[in-house]
């Protein structure tokens, strides 16, 4: 048990790298985030939600071995949802919708595409079209099929 536990607070500390790494990252290029391709940002993003996923897994695995851990996750946690938010604004102001890491390909967004100016439908007054629907009678005029 003693070596589960080892090699599970090991694998956490890597996770926990990971992401300060890309804090770090981020925290230096905040400014020139647009510079970067967009596939780039998307990556990152996968990367940084999958590893938080493997980080919290690891503590709750943690914390049923060792109930006394002292890990502050509340700081990660912090860092996680603040990298998130950088990187999604920075995939939407390049006209992308910042979608779960569950999309592989990038998709416009089309709210951010799509302008049309509003249309006035005019309500449409037919008598003959009325008294078809109405079932009409003898006398209706009949629609046949063009030869």
């Amino acid at each position: 048990m003693e070596d589960e536990l080892s090699r599970k607070n090991v694998a956490r500390g890597y996770a926990k790298r990971t992401i300060t790494r890309l804090y770090q990252y981020l925290e230096a290029e905040e400014a020139n985030l647009l510079k970067n391709h967009v596939e780039e940002l998307m990556v990152r993003r996968d990367r940084l939600e999958k590893t938080f996923n493997e980080y919290e897994d690891l503590c709750k695995d943690i914390l049923h071995l060792n109930p006394k851990d002292e890990e502050c996750v509340d700081v990660v946690e912090e860092k996680f949802y603040k990298m998130v938010t950088m990187l999604n604004k920075a995939i939407a102001q390049r006209g992308f919708a910042p979608a779960s890491s569950t999309n592989s390909v990038a998709q416009p967004s089309v709210a951010a595409k799509t302008h049309l100016p509003p249309v006035d439908i005019q309500q449409f007054n037919d008598p003959v079209a009325e008294q078809s629907e109405r079932g009409g009678g003898a006398n209706e005029p009949q629609l046949t099929s063009c030869k």
